[in-house]
């Protein structure tokens, strides 16, 4: 009786191990299975919360970038625009120091045909005189033009006589306007004022 209570008893125990054996092995088996996904959760996760701040950063960056190149084309349009007047300016200026040069150039090469007593007029005895008036003041007197660039349609200038120094300015205004021997009889009437010489005395030689 003694020996079939100590074998149940034993029994009893073998089947308490094993039971808490297969109940371990299960747990334990589960832990394994669940520590790979639990891993691959966390490093999910880590992720995600890495792709976002990264994305945040990459979007920081670029509203940076957007600034500094809005800035920057606008600066570059102002460039442009103050560019484009200046061009415009200078090219203007251009024309304008071309036109003042011809018109110049033109009068310059009136005075010498008229330095050279080669003036074109229907009027013989006024050629004559004019001539003659010429030859007396040109061993005399000096004339210097300045040009006046606000107004290309005036003549400036300076009769001085190389003897005494005597100087006189004169204007002609409207060239446009004026024959070749008008425009010497103003020049010849400066000059006459500083040499002394008058055309009534030249007349009467």
């Amino acid at each position: 009786m003694a020996s079939t209570n100590r074998n149940s008893k034993h029994i009893f125990k073998s089947k308490n191990i094993k039971a808490a054996s297969e109940s371990l092995s299960d747990l334990f088996s589960n832990l394994v299975n669940e520590i790979p996904s639990k891993a691959a959760f966390k490093s999910t996760e880590k992720h995600k919360k890495n792709v976002l701040e990264s994305d945040e950063k990459l979007k920081g960056e670029l509203e940076e970038v957007n600034v500094v190149y809005a800035a920057t084309c606008e600066k570059v349009e102002r460039l442009q625009a103050e560019y484009d007047r200046l061009k415009k300016d200078a090219d203007e200026k251009t024309t304008h120091d071309k036109i003042v040069l011809r018109k110049k150039i033109d009068l310059e090469n009136e005075y010498a045909v008229l330095s050279r007593s080669k003036i074109s007029s229907h009027d013989e005895q006024l050629k004559e005189t004019t001539k003659m008036r010429y030859k007396a003041l040109r061993n005399i007197t000096q004339v210097r033009f300045t040009f006046e660039e606000s107004d290309n349609n005036r003549l400036e200038g300076l009769a001085f006589n190389l003897v005494n120094n005597k100087t006189k300015c004169f204007a002609i205004n409207n060239l446009s306007k004026l024959k070749p021997d008008q425009i010497s009889e103003h020049i010849m009437v400066a000059m006459e004022a500083v040499s002394g010489t008058n055309y009534a005395d030249i007349a009467l030689e």
